[in-house]
């Protein structure tokens, strides 16, 4: 089995605790805001588009 990746903000740098398998994951379009503390800022995921 895969080790799970987290999401990690692009503005603050606090991982989120959101999980993917970085080998079988394919996604864009989704939007999260971000769980830091004074961050919250929201960001697009964008995983293994390349495929």
């Amino acid at each position: 089995m895969e080790k799970l990746k987290k999401i990690t903000c692009p503005y603050c740098g606090y991982t989120n605790p959101v999980m993917y398998n970085p080998v079988t994951a394919v996604c864009s379009g989704v939007t999260v805001r971000c769980k830091g503390k004074h961050c919250k800022r929201l960001f697009e995921i964008k995983i293994n588009m390349s495929k």
